[in-house]
């Protein structure tokens, strides 16, 4: 929809998702205007690996908790069924109180490192020296955003911008023991002294 505009709502953080699910129910319920609304919510999430007691384990987190992403043409009305949410705060707005639209190339960054279920999956790389190649996974000619490899702990620190600020974040990699022979001639994407977490 060439109309339409991303928006930021804040939520009770752990209720995203159920909000997301109330958006659509209140939608089809309430038609105050009359006509079609174009909208779509986005809850951008990331798989991460954790260890706990000694275990290590994929799961999957939120990558801005207590925020909901939401696409329409119409942000007036999204802001009076957003109301009607009981978990649902606000949209994110300006000094003059207008709602604060996501920039194109802000929202854009964060859709091309996302996968079709709107996850931030894990990148494949491989550390030599200081020299780190990225193989495979949605960092793949994205290391530009990339500010510090944390080997021991399978994660990259990325830094994306969203609402004019820069957010540090942290995805997961997996990095091979050896390098796959139809890898090697593959550019160095990324150099930098890895730092580990101690």
């Amino acid at each position: 929809m060439n109309n339409s505009n991303w928006y930021a709502l804040f939520v009770q953080t752990g209720y995203e998702d159920e909000i997301c699910k109330m958006i659509d129910c209140l939608t089809q319920i309430f038609n105050f205007s009359n006509k079609t609304i174009y909208y779509e919510t986005l809850v951008p999430k990331r798989k991460l690996y954790e260890t706990k007691h000694g275990i290590t384990n994929q799961v999957i987190r939120k990558l801005f908790p207590g925020y909901i992403l939401i696409k329409t043409d119409d942000i007036e009305y999204m802001y009076i069924i957003s109301k009607k949410c009981f978990h649902s705060y606000r949209f994110i707005r300006r000094a003059n109180y207008s709602f604060s639209i996501i920039k194109q190339d802000e929202i854009l960054q964060i859709l091309k490192l996302m996968d079709g279920n709107g996850v931030i999956d894990v990148s494949n790389v491989f550390i030599e020296n200081d020299k780190v190649r990225i193989l495979s996974g949605p960092l793949f000619n994205y290391t530009g955003i990339v500010k510090k490899i944390n080997k021991s702990k399978k994660r990259a620190k990325i830094e994306i911008q969203i609402m004019g600020k820069n957010l540090p974040i942290d995805v997961s990699i997996y990095v091979l023991d050896k390098l796959p022979n139809d890898d090697i001639n593959k550019i160095i994407l990324f150099k930098k002294t890895i730092e580990e977490y101690k």
